[in-house]
């Protein structure tokens, strides 16, 4: 217990957001893993495709060096410093990620979103409650601790252990990290858990070896839960849901209907006669200088750049040496990648990914359900780029790759150029 409980404090650690400046530096989880390398006194054998991205991201990265021999002074640092933090994701793919790990990893992610959770549900109460209106969004309002509350959200959700004290501190756990998660005024978060959620409701459904209503009792039950938190969360958070129906709903419900006019004018324009109305909030949707239409600006951007550069996109340099926008950011994981990667590096990036999501399927499912919910989120901002992202994502990739080991029985028979 004492172990578990060391792991957590540890890994509780990782997941603080620390921030010098706009830039992430809390990646100290790498440690750890050298310390796992270290007691072990040797490197674990990761998969095969694991170890073709380990190669090409380090090819993708000496291509870069050679610019910078012309380059201005501190592009080598920049780039130097990017490459070492893309890599963190591999940090405990090389090692043994056991059980204890994997345990203290759930539990922390838990831990640490309840008591963020609790800091933002206070800070609500210390302006006024749902009196302070929507200015709330700039009290407790974040985008960059979403993705997490969303991960342990899922865990919670799908845990199953016994026990009526277990069972109710999940329950105020659960109530606690949502109000956390509606408190960051994020709509890609809402997205995200919104699209998320029916599947996790719905995949009783898909279970083998049990009655069709087993599996509709079970669904049942699920939704009932979803249903009540929800009717409970209305009712203490009222201003939230005004919040989110206004920027969500009532923005994007307009746009949604003249989409499917448009896609019914095209099937029978015979009934389509006479000029449709114009609605505000559809043509104001997609904007270029609202969020959704800077997005589309800087993904074109971000293609287009990568077009003359497919192999290697920007070497790992970032969002700001787009010539065509003026911007820090990509505004969404995959394009991240894609940027500093290229297709090729983007492409590994997505199997890597695709892999430990059906890792998960089968033997972690609140895992599963909580990154299906992070990739989700991660269309519209930058994840595992975080540190407390890295740090997920590298022990997501440390479990699979454990498991992958251990199945394949690779455990400690590791090829001699691996040992340290």
């Amino acid at each position: 217990m004492t172990a578990v409980l060391l792991r957590v404090a540890l890994f509780a650690a990782f997941l603080i957001p620390v921030a010098v400046g706009d830039f992430s530096v809390n990646y100290s989880f790498v440690l750890y893993a050298l310390f796992l390398a270290l007691q072990a006194k040797h490197l674990e054998r990761p998969t095969n495709l694991i170890l073709w991205a380990i190669a090409a991201y380090g090819a993708i990265y000496l291509v870069g060096l050679g610019f910078d021999v012309f380059a201005p002074d501190g592009l080598l640092l920049r780039r130097g410093v990017s490459f070492a933090i893309f890599m963190t994701m591999f940090a405990f793919a090389l090692v043994r990620f056991g059980e204890l790990e994997v345990r203290a990893f759930k539990i922390a992610i838990v831990a640490v979103s309840f008591g963020f959770s609790l800091y933002a549900i206070a800070r609500f109460y210390s302006v006024g409650g749902n009196e302070y209106g929507f200015a709330l969004k700039d009290v407790t309002g974040s985008q960059r601790y979403g993705f997490v509350y969303l991960l342990a959200i899922f865990c919670l959700m799908s845990a199953s252990e016994a026990g009526r004290s277990f069972q109710v501190l999940r329950s105020v756990s659960l109530f606690v990290v949502l109000a956390g998660l509606l408190l960051t005024f994020s709509r890609s978060s809402v997205v995200a858990f919104g699209c998320v959620l029916p599947l996790f409701l719905l995949s009783p459904l898909a279970m083998r070896g049990r009655q069709m209503s087993a599996k509709l009792a079970i669904v049942g039950r699920r939704t009932g839960i979803a249903a009540l938190y929800t009717a409970v969360l209305l009712v203490v958070f009222p201003v939230v849901f005004q919040f989110y129906g206004d920027l969500i709903l009532s923005r994007y419900t307009p746009l949604i209907g003249e989409s499917l006019v448009e896609v019914e004018s095209m099937i029978r324009p015979e009934q389509m006669t006479g000029e449709r109305p114009a609605s505000e909030a559809a043509d104001g949707a997609l904007l270029a200088e609202g969020s959704e239409g800077t997005r589309i600006l800087i993904w074109k951007s971000i293609v287009n750049n990568t077009l003359n550069q497919p192999l290697t996109g920007t070497s790992y340099l970032g969002a700001w040496v787009l010539e065509s926008v003026h911007t820090g950011s990509s505004h969404s994981q995959y394009f991240d990648v894609l940027l500093r990667t290229g297709f090729v590096g983007w492409l590994l990036y997505l199997a890597i990914i695709v892999q430990v999501l059906f890792f998960l399927w089968r033997k972690e499912p609140g895992l599963f359900w909580g990154t299906l919910a992070m990739l989700v989120f991660g269309i519209f901002h930058e994840t595992f780029k975080e540190s407390q992202g890295a740090f997920i994502l590298a022990c997501l990739i440390g479990m699979y790759v454990s498991h992958w080991r251990k199945s394949a029985g690779h455990v400690r028979t590791t090829p001699a150029v691996l040992r340290a």
